[in-house]
């Protein structure tokens, strides 16, 4: 009886959420307890800074290997939610921390619930990562986390770095590219790359036909390369073989390098992993 009677509260609470204006954003507590994530770029930091038993949930994005930002493994042994505001809020949390994308009426129902929300967006250098970073942490009351995890990205960063200026293009499955003005644009050029999508003329995020790049491809291009050796898969593996295979049947060097697609948005703890596979794809270019 007490479940049904705090669940009715719950729905009654909710309603009312969307029947009147909205309500404040709520201050941040300091030294937050329960933090709920929302976003699979928020669940790869937060679970760098913060020990599990301060973690109420993250994403169910982060369980997902074509989604996720971090360790699928390591992402199963957390609680998930899916992004509801009743999934949320039953799970009472003193902070939310999430993407850019959060839909209004969550965040209004957040709002009426007393809950404090963060937003932290897409950055798009490294050093805006590293000041997402940093600002995480000092939300979530980690400086010493935060500032081991920002050294081992200087690390990595300093490792893969490169004056070698190796044209290069990021080239996902269903044609998009990352160009200028993007983080993963930034790590190309730190690592010894030139972003080859402005000889495209193509924008900061833009779609490129294969005939563009059979006709004249860079030295080196990323590929997501899941799917390509079987004989059977989803559309998309096709697309992935047809476009390796016009490319190795143009007669021009090109490297074909593979590049995740889960490393493609995020930046935080995965700018580690895709600093060395741009290293690597950078020295067996050289």
């Amino acid at each position: 009886m007490a479940r049904r009677a705090a669940s009715l509260l719950l729905l009654a609470g909710l309603a009312a959420c969307g029947s009147n204006a909205a309500a404040p954003p709520v201050a941040p507590p300091n030294n937050p307890q329960r933090i709920v994530s929302l976003n699979p770029c928020t669940d790869a930091i937060l679970t760098q800074l913060v020990p599990a038993r301060r973690i109420a949930a993250i994403s169910d994005y982060s369980r997902d290997p074509q989604a996720s930002s971090m360790d699928v493994a390591m992402a199963r042994r957390f609680a998930s939610v899916g992004g509801t505001a009743e999934e949320v809020i039953a799970l009472h949390p003193d902070l939310v921390v999430t993407g850019g994308h959060l839909a209004p009426a969550t965040r209004n129902a957040l709002d009426r619930q007393g809950i404090a929300v963060q937003v932290f967006g897409v950055p798009a250098t490294i050093a805006e990562s590293r000041r997402q970073i940093a600002d995480m942490a000092a939300a979530l009351d980690a400086p010493e986390r935060g500032a081991r995890l920002l050294a081992r990205i200087d690390a990595a960063l300093a490792a893969a770095r490169s004056d070698a200026h190796i044209p290069a293009l990021v080239w996902m499955g269903d044609g998009l590219v990352p160009g200028q003005g993007t983080l993963v644009g930034d790590m190309l050029e730190q690592s010894g790359f030139i972003n080859a999508s402005a000889s495209y003329g193509l924008a900061s995020w833009d779609i490129l036909p294969s005939e563009y790049v059979v006709a004249k491809p860079p030295r080196v291009v990323f590929m997501d390369r899941r799917g390509v050796t079987a004989a059977a898969g989803s559309r998309e593996d096709g697309a992935r073989r047809r476009r390796i295979a016009a490319l190795r049947a143009s007669g021009q060097a090109v490297a074909i390098a593979d590049f995740p697609q889960n490393l493609l948005y995020c930046g935080g703890p995965t700018l580690i992993p895709l600093a060395r596979r741009l290293a690597r794809a950078r020295e067996m270019a050289e």
